[in-house]
């Protein structure tokens, strides 16, 4: 379920990234900042970050 929610979040991101590159409208590039940067917030948190993408993080 939860990479359902992290696949979910990053198609959101991209989708988002193409419809800024078509509108040219600087409040979609600053809302996939912040998908962005949520979702590597919550892949922290829920510890699949550090399992998958950082596996030799000593902290």
């Amino acid at each position: 379920m939860i990479g359902i929610y992290f696949w979910l979040m990053g198609i959101m991101a991209v989708y988002n990234l193409l419809l800024y590159a078509s509108i040219k409208d600087n409040t979609l590039l600053l809302y996939v900042a912040y998908v962005s940067s949520m979702t590597l917030f919550y892949l922290s948190l829920s510890g699949v970050g550090f399992q998958y993408f950082w596996p030799n993080s000593l902290w």
